[in-house]
């Protein structure tokens, strides 16, 4: 997300996505985090059969590179229990 010039590095910025995923997903809200080189957290949810909101404010100085913020969100299969009934099986062709 490209931010205005006017945005100080001590301004608080609104990170918000909206949308869906499938039912039982959990769908996290992630920023790049400059000093640390890593994604960082900011919201999740377990996905229902309505659209919903993810959002967080974060100090733009500590996100901000070359103008811009960057975030990313992603879903996963909750784990809800330990016990999955499936099985998985590589077979590679020898030829």
């Amino acid at each position: 997300m490209k931010l205005d010039a006017s945005v100080k590095s001590t301004d608080k910025v609104e990170i918000a996505w909206k949308g869906m995923s499938l039912e039982g997903r959990k769908v996290t809200l992630y920023i790049w985090n400059r000093e640390t080189g890593q994604w960082t957290a900011l919201a999740n949810q377990v996905a229902g059969t309505e659209p919903f909101e993810l959002k967080s404010f974060v100090t733009a100085g500590d996100y901000v590179v070359d103008g811009s913020i960057h975030a990313l969100v992603q879903d996963e299969v909750s784990q809800t229990s330990g016990d999955f009934d499936y099985s998985f099986v590589w077979m590679s062709d020898t030829q």
